[in-house]
């Protein structure tokens, strides 16, 4: 679907394998227009407001149906901009909205959280996002992992586990002007409480920039499955698209919960 390298293929992908999910994960899927009144709540904490030393109100949780729209448009402004790969690619109109379809598809799935911040007079507005989705070994990618990523991308989460699925992210954002609340790692911890919600052992995610790694060391993802230097990378590739990238590291890094086996047994994500 997407004429990009391999990569952001598989960072981004997460479009090319909707299809496969459904089928593991149908009843977490609202139909068209639907609202839900089960949006979960993992998190209220007060900071300051943009351009103001006036305390508000900041929630993390479940993406209401009013605000799908919002969480598309908010990636669709600042993702390619603000992380790192992407940023190193030449990414045409056809395939920025191909990245809406994508985001929109897998919002519905009622799997991914956001960061709303609720004004005085009770309205919302969503100033943060993280796409969740779940990894099988149907939906992963057939095509050949380029060598220059492979390290990092073909890491075997399923057995290195012991697990049939895992839970997995199609990006991170925090809107540039709330940067600053700790809001990213906020989203983060909320793996734990979505993981144990959808009886889910195992959630791994690929952290490509500074910002990305050191907000998911403080959320908890301390083990770190495997990390490459983008110093040696650049040594390695110099003629990659991904030399210029400026950062330290590109890390994978997973976290596993004690789940019983009556919930693993029961879980719709099994085979």
């Amino acid at each position: 679907m997407f004429n990009r390298n391999l990569i952001v293929v598989i960072l981004f992908g997460a479009c090319l394998i909707v299809a496969t999910i459904g089928t593991k994960s149908e009843k977490l899927k609202r139909k068209n227009g639907e609202s839900s009144s089960s949006d979960e709540i993992y998190e209220i904490f007060y900071d300051k407001d943009v351009n103001s030393t006036k305390m508000v109100e900041y929630r993390i949780q479940d993406i209401p149906f009013s605000k799908f729209d919002d969480a598309v448009n908010l990636m669709a402004e600042y993702y390619n901009k603000l992380e790192p790969m992407t940023e190193s690619l030449d990414i045409g109109t056809t395939e920025k909205e191909d990245d809406k379809v994508c985001w929109r598809s897998l919002i519905n799935y009622n799997l991914s959280v956001c960061c709303l911040k609720i004004g005085r007079d009770g309205s919302e507005e969503l100033v943060g996002v993280n796409l969740l989705y779940v990894q099988t070994p149907n939906n992963e990618s057939l095509e050949e992992i380029k060598p220059d990523m492979a390290d990092v991308f073909d890491f075997d989460v399923f057995s290195t586990y012991n697990v049939d699925y895992y839970l997995s992210s199609d990006g991170i954002l925090v809107h540039p002007d709330y940067r600053g609340r700790k809001i990213g790692e906020k989203m983060l911890r909320a793996r734990e409480a979505i993981c144990r919600k959808h009886d889910i052992e195992v959630t791994s995610s690929v952290f490509t920039s500074d910002s990305s790694n050191i907000i998911a060391e403080r959320a908890g993802f301390k083990h770190i499955d495997v990390a490459v230097s983008w110093n040696e990378f650049r040594r390695k590739y110099p003629k990659s698209r991904f030399a210029a990238i400026k950062d330290s590291f590109i890390t994978r890094r997973t976290l596993k919960f004690k789940l019983s086996d009556k919930k693993l047994k029961s879980s719709s994500f099994r085979k």
